[in-house]
């Protein structure tokens, strides 16, 4: 129990730990009590949605999405003597991925296909017929 002149203690949105559905609620919370009291935070929520004036809005996207096996696919038809040759490239990918210098995310050969760590930091496979299949969308796509 407080003593009459102790100070109480207030609570704040800011001073919440949420997470799951309650988030969206707790942000609004926190947007309607910086207006009602006037505090930057209103402020800068209102001025992220529209550019200040005599300024453009800029929109950046990613042209298209790589995987961490693009780098290496790529090295190989740089390296290659015939860089549309998919069955040397395939090889070639399998020489590496089995060697001991073998770069990430590559991690090994297993059953024939080639082991590496994937973008969520599992470990995938790439089988031949998804290579080959890879290779080709990629030449379809250059013509």
């Amino acid at each position: 129990m407080l003593e009459p002149d102790e100070p109480a203690f207030d609570a704040v949105p800011a001073d919440c730990r949420v997470t799951g559905y309650a988030m969206h609620a707790l942000a609004d919370a926190f947007l309607l009590h910086a207006q009602e009291r006037g505090t930057p935070a209103a402020d800068a929520a209102g001025a992220a949605d529209e550019p200040e004036e005599g300024q453009r809005a800029t929109a950046h996207r990613v042209a298209r999405r790589r995987d961490v096996l693009a780098p290496i696919i790529e090295a190989l038809r740089r390296d290659a003597a015939d860089p549309d040759d998919r069955v040397s490239l395939w090889a070639g990918l399998l020489a590496l991925a089995d060697g001991r210098g073998r770069p990430p995310p590559l991690l090994g050969v297993a059953d024939g296909a080639v082991q590496y760590r994937a973008d969520n930091g599992e470990a995938a496979f790439l089988s031949r017929k998804s290579f080959m299949d890879r290779m080709r969308r990629a030449a379809k796509k250059a013509r």
